[in-house]
């Protein structure tokens, strides 16, 4: 139908039967077709059909404009009686590229750009742990969790409610309370007394039986307690202050 439609919009009449054949076979892309009918020495020697196979080769009459410059012009021109194999061989090349490059724009469509990947979710920061009045109690599995992790946990306005040793004293935990032990080199002029309220930094510390004996929790009740709760704070004394 593409030959049909090239020859009724130009009204060419083809000077030979075999003329058919060449444009049918070079309409449809058929190299095999081509090379049984010879199409290369034909289009050398039928000026006709080589102006008519501009457009065939196209795949659709508006890329004909992409066809490179006096293609058809040399080749109407160039009509030797016997044509060499060297021409020929030109020949067959450039209608080759040219339809490698015409069916690459008509096959070829601009893929839309991948959405970029959400980012992913960073994972919320661990809240702060913060002893003191007026915060929520911190749980043991949470003090557990911290000391696991090296998580800091922080003293704001943490009321002292006993200082039975020398090494430490106890902190209200809401309606319980937790063992600060004080670390640090030197002699201190810090004195805690119960009923302060203090702010520090410290980190949860992990224990096992018999510490409240070695920080010299000597109450058996008190020293039970230690023991059984397994952690404690350890608060250097250089960041201890009065709130």
């Amino acid at each position: 139908m593409r030959v049909e439609y090239v020859l009724v919009l130009r009204g060419v009449e083809l000077p030979s039967d075999s003329c058919r054949s060449v444009l049918l076979a070079l309409s449809i892309g058929d190299q095999r077709r081509q090379k049984a009918l010879d199409a290369g020495s034909h289009l050398l020697s039928c000026a006709t059909c080589a102006e008519l196979s501009e457009p065939l080769l196209a795949r659709k009459r508006v890329l004909v404009g992409l066809l490179p410059a006096g293609v058809t012009a040399w080749l109407a021109d160039m009509t030797p009686p016997r044509p060499s194999l060297r021409a020929v061989s030109q020949l067959a090349a450039a209608a080759t590229v040219i339809g490698v490059v015409v069916a690459a724009i008509l096959v070829g469509r601009p893929t839309s750009e991948p959405e970029p990947a959400p980012n992913p979710a960073r994972p919320s920061p661990a809240p702060m742990l913060v002893i003191g009045a007026g915060e929520p109690v911190v749980a043991t599995a949470a003090l557990l969790a911290a000391a696991r992790a090296d998580r800091p946990v922080t003293g704001r306005d943490a009321a002292v409610v006993a200082v039975p040793a020398d090494e430490g004293f106890w902190v209200a935990n809401g309606n319980g309370r937790l063992w600060v032990r004080l670390v640090g080199s030197g002699e201190s002029d810090f004195v805690v007394r119960p009923g302060q309220r203090l702010d520090f930094r410290a980190e949860a510390v992990r224990h096992g039986q018999g510490f409240a004996r070695q920080v010299g929790v000597l109450g058996r009740a008190a020293a039970r307690e230690l023991d059984q709760q397994g952690l404690h704070l350890r608060v250097p004394v250089e960041s201890l202050t009065r709130s």
